[in-house]
């Protein structure tokens, strides 16, 4: 059986509520099920040659309530009072207060929620029946050589997933074509789209733990039936509740339909052939009211355990959302999706040693101990600093990192090659601090490249990268998590140089230190303490290839200038994903905001997918000769891109060509760089980490 051929927030937001006037309103239901009708209850007798939404078709009574349908031939037993708790169960839905799974209270704000598919409606070879799918623990793979157990979906459930995808991007190009969005002036359509791509892209790409793996999985499923639902109401039901058609058609299957105590609300619904219970008080049925057949109310078949650990066999409840009546609010709870944020690999709450929280923004600045003495020990690094030294410096090794300048691009053997056009664009900003504005936090999500190339030890240098690509696999799926406290430099350099086990120092560099791994604790998982890393002492995963440890203390030049590389090329892309939406918020509100970003790489995530083989030649922006017209497109695009930021340069508005002259087109390109490393540096106080070249591919 198919699904009919016309049948929602970045990790976007929620779905805006409609303006319709139809109402709503709980009602206890909670009574016995079984007791004597009153002596006006006619069964079987109908009067009428056709029914309106007062009768029933089916009735029940659940004193002093009864319930009628006048179009659907069961009826489902309410759960609409029991202040049942929105709370993810073992299958990652909400059990029978699930607003995706069984009928609850019509919402007014969400009037498309009578039009969700209904489980059971679609052969098993239908992709929409995965729909209603819950993985088992043997789709879970677990990534190679990390801590922390995390992987992702087996492929061929992540394919199976996709066509459900594609089957409602098809659904979409229909909806479009029926001028429906053109009509309607506040259309969400394409938003809701951008959810479901959203909630479908962090399923696929990162890596996360079993649990966060099943809330994935289902929160994809519930916006794919809210893009279903979206598109239905809009196309079918919105028309046949403007101009109804009497007769009025008989119910739609595949759609869940919806309570209410109002009815008008039923009478809307019941000529839009939408299935409809009306609750009411048992005096309202008269004489004149037709009661075809009574019912007992069916009982939902849901999933009400609790998520229980697979390994550890110990239950670990999600979190309650919402507790009360079935309304507004619980209507919102089941539609707000889990932020990335807020799953359990990045919920960072960990204490010290002493039992005191070191969660939140003061984990990012210093600590109390210890912040008067800070200016004499800058003072006293500065005085060392500028003593001779008195044995000549490694050309391994860079200035003092708290006194290195930052506008400055390295030169290193292990840094990949800078691009002068960048190194340029930051000696020429303006580093006026009166001008910045903060708009954005001047944390860094990834190491800054050159503290790699600033430790000279090789053991020290063992452990730097040995620590960050232990960290890697899970901290990439922060990117979308807008964590609202990033780590600073001393921060960073404090993880990477700490290991498992050293908790014992009580100098104000260990606490930096404890307070460093504390922060990044949940991401790093169980490991010895007597391992010199965070990555033990074996092996460490890099692009799917298992890398000894032990060759860290001096690596080959190409694992280092890929690993740097792809440092230097992730915190470029998220910053300037986070400017733009910082500067024009607004034009995210539609999908070719994000198409526009998106064109400014050669692919949408660096290497294709989340850990493939990395590009055997640099395919960022502005390393292609401009003659090249494929290098001339990267160019163009970050240029329309920047066009649309406030106080954009005069010229900017004017495309890329390839018939322009070389020099001009040099201009016009140095000019988009250091408009870029201006503004970043006007609303965040820092100047922002810029692409480096990639000299070759990486083989282990």
């Amino acid at each position: 059986m198919s699904h009919p051929a016309s049948t929602s927030a970045a990790h976007a937001a929620e779905p805006e509520p409609s303006t319709s006037s139809l109402h709503a309103t709980a009602v206890k239901t909670n009574a016995p099920a079984v007791a004597p009708l009153p002596s006006r209850f006619k069964i079987g007798t109908n009067h009428k040659k056709y029914l309106d939404a007062h009768d029933g078709k089916v009735f029940c009574h659940i004193p002093p309530r009864v319930i009628t349908s006048p179009n659907a031939p069961s009826i489902p037993r309410p759960f609409v009072y029991e202040n049942e708790p929105v709370q993810c169960r073992a299958d990652g839905r909400y059990g029978y207060v699930d607003i995706y799974q069984w009928p609850q209270m019509f919402c007014e704000e969400y009037p498309w929620g009578v039009a969700y598919p209904v489980k059971g409606m679609y052969w098993e070879t239908d992709p929409l029946a995965r729909l209603w799918w819950t993985p088992t623990y043997a789709d879970f793979v677990p990534l190679a050589d990390t801590t922390l157990i995390v992987g992702f979906l087996s492929q061929e459930k992540r394919n199976e997933l996709n066509k459900v995808q594609d089957v409602v991007k098809n659904r979409y190009m229909l909806y479009k074509k029926s001028k429906v969005p053109e009509r309607n002036p506040r259309d969400q359509g394409e938003r809701i789209m951008l959810i479901m791509r959203n909630n479908y892209n962090h399923l696929d790409r990162f890596p996360l733990t079993w649990r966060d793996i099943i809330t994935a999985v289902a929160e994809f499923q519930r916006s794919a039936m809210e893009c279903f639902a979206y598109f239905d109401y809009h196309q079918m039901i919105l028309p046949s509740v403007l101009t109804p058609a009497f007769p009025y058609p008989e119910y739609n299957p595949y759609w869940l339909g919806a309570f209410t105590c109002d009815p008008g609300v039923a009478e809307t619904l019941f000529r839009a052939s939408v299935p409809v219970w009306l609750i009411r008080h048992e005096d309202t049925v008269t004489a004149n009211t037709s009661l075809l057949a009574k019912v007992v109310p069916r009982e939902p078949e849901v999933v009400l355990a609790m998520f229980t650990d697979p390994i550890k066999h110990f239950a670990r409840p999600f979190p309650v959302r919402y507790v009360g009546p079935s309304n507004y609010e619980c209507s919102l709870a089941c539609r707000r999706f889990l932020r990335q944020d807020q799953m359990e690999t990045w919920q960072v709450t960990p204490t010290n040693a002493a039992g005191t929280s070191t969660a939140g923004p003061s984990m990012a600045g210093p600590s109390s101990a210890g912040t008067q003495s800070a200016p004499n020990h800058q003072a006293k690094r500065k005085q060392r600093a500028n003593q001779k030294a008195p044995y000549p410096l490694s050309s391994n090794l860079l200035t003092e990192p708290q006194l290195r300048d930052r506008w400055v691009e390295v030169d290193h053997s292990l840094l990949p090659p800078k691009q002068n056009g960048w190194a340029a664009a930051l000696q020429k900003a303006s580093r006026d601090e009166t001008r910045v504005t903060h708009w954005l936090p001047a944390g860094y999500r990834y190491p800054e490249p050159t503290v790699f190339a600033n430790v000279g030890a090789p053991a020290s240098r063992k452990q730097y990268l040995a620590n960050w690509l232990a960290l890697r696999p899970t901290w990439l799926a922060r990117i979308a998590a807008k964590p609202t406290v990033l780590p600073t430099p001393p921060m960073w350099r404090m993880f990477l140089n700490s290991q498992p086990g050293d908790t014992t120092s009580t100098t104000r560099a260990g606490a930096k230190k404890a307070e460093a791994r504390a922060f990044f604790a949940d991401a790093l998982g169980d490991v010895l303490d007597g391992a010199s890393t965070w990555a033990g002492d074996a092996t460490v995963g890099f692009r799917g290839t298992a890398v000894q440890i032990a060759s860290l203390a001096d690596p080959p030049l190409p694992l280092v200038h890929a690993v740097l590389w792809e440092l230097a090329e992730l915190s470029f892309r998220s910053d300037l994903l986070t400017l733009d939406k910082a500067l024009v918020p607004q034009l995210w509100d539609a999908p070719i905001r994000e198409a526009q970003y998106l064109a400014v790489f050669s692919l949408e995530v660096i290497g294709g997918t989340w850990d493939t083989p990395l590009p055997q030649q640099h395919q960022g922006l502005f390393w292609g000769a401009l003659s090249n017209p494929r290098a001339l497109d990267f160019a163009d695009a970050f240029r329309l891109l920047l066009s649309a930021w406030p106080s954009a340069p005069q010229g900017i508005e004017e495309p890329l060509l390839v018939t322009i002259p070389q020099n001009e087109l040099q201009k016009k390109v140095n000019m988009l760089m250091e408009f870029y490393v201006q503004t970043f540096f006007f609303s965040t106080g820092r100047p922002p980490v810029v692409p480096r070249g990639y000299p070759g591919s990486w083989v282990a």
